[in-house]
């Protein structure tokens, strides 16, 4: 006997036959319907059978590297230049909130020099201290505190002006930055 149960009508006074082929047909065909019915909701869900052009993925949040337009810090001048007919050698101290920002000198060999100043960007106060010695040998010192718009590529000169004993250095704003 191979183990499969007789075919036809059971003999008078016997049990049917369990019927364990055809619940566990039963549980097979429930369970491909149930993985079916997943994969067809994955792919649904996934947009695989839809007509709609692919849409990139949603963006995640990440720490956000500064951006160009608004960055952290930015580089400007400052320019000094020498008047030859009043001056013949000049020292410039620039400062910010007390620290040294750096120094630049002028002279009749050297009549032009230029300070680069990486600060960040908007209104900043700036300390300045301006040693000058005139064409008639006489020495001048100016002191001056200004604030300015500091914006990438901009450019600053000093400037200077007396008021009886007194000398006040300034910053200009050239017009030769990018942004003036």
């Amino acid at each position: 006997m191979s183990g499969y149960p007789p075919a036809g009508p059971p003999a008078p006074g016997h049990a049917p036959a369990p019927r364990r082929d055809r619940r566990w047909s039963v549980l097979v065909l429930a369970a491909v319907v149930v993985i079916a019915g997943a994969v067809a909701a994955v792919l649904v869900l996934t947009g695989a059978f839809s007509d709609e052009p692919d849409r990139p993925s949603p963006a995640r949040a990440t720490p956000a590297a500064p951006s160009p337009a608004s960055p952290e810090e930015v580089t400007f001048h400052i320019t000094d230049t020498l008047e030859p007919d009043v001056q013949v050698f000049e020292v410039l101290t620039v400062s910010r909130g007390g620290a040294d920002v750096g120094t630049v000198e002028v002279s009749v060999v050297s009549p032009e020099a230029v300070l680069p100043v990486t600060a960040p960007p908007g209104a900043t106060t700036y300390e300045l201290h301006v040693e000058t010695v005139l064409a008639d040998d006489s020495q001048l010192t100016c002191v001056g505190q200004v604030t300015i718009d500091v914006r990438d590529g901009a450019s600053y000169a000093i400037g200077w002006s007396r008021s009886g004993d007194q000398c006040i250095a300034t910053l200009v704003d050239d017009g030769n930055g990018r942004d003036g």
